[in-house]
């Protein structure tokens, strides 16, 4: 993963682990009734919210899909957020939601945490979410949508 996306993408401080320095400097998560939880530590599903990333990062990465054509990976970009199977109210691509307006979008949700990034092609714009506390998103995408 670093060697084939983070690192042509100058994404330096996204990772799948995190040595005891890093692990003193990260937020605590919560849940719904902001209780501290542990942290989710991913020893088999690293597909599936092992990656740990900064608000940096993830803003560095919505600009690599605005213009991925500036980037060593822009067939790849553009084919991650090419609609492989047609649903509604959105398309799904390989880690996006389309909408049928073009944009798209992603969150997810592990222990104590919530995130949601949003791509606006047409308006070259980005929306990122980052929470320290897992709660749902519904009804976020729609507050955003207008």
């Amino acid at each position: 993963m670093k060697e084939l996306v983070l690192s042509p993408l100058g994404l330096t401080h996204t990772t799948l682990s995190v040595d005891k320095h890093k692990r003193k400097k990260r937020s605590q998560g919560h849940t719904t009734d902001l209780k501290a939880t542990p942290f989710w530590d991913h020893q088999t599903t690293h597909g599936a919210g092992a990656v740990l990333s900064t608000a940096h990062d993830l803003l560095l990465y919505a600009r690599a899909l605005l213009h991925p054509e500036g980037t060593p990976l822009r067939q790849a970009l553009k084919l991650s957020i090419t609609p492989v199977f047609k649903t509604e109210p959105n398309d799904l691509a390989f880690t996006w939601f389309v909408r049928p307006s073009g944009n798209y979008w992603h969150d997810g949700m592990t222990g104590g945490f919530s995130s949601f990034i949003k791509i606006y092609p047409g308006k070259d714009r980005a929306v990122l979410y980052l929470s320290n506390t897992a709660h749902e998103l519904e009804g976020f995408l729609d507050a955003v949508e207008k």
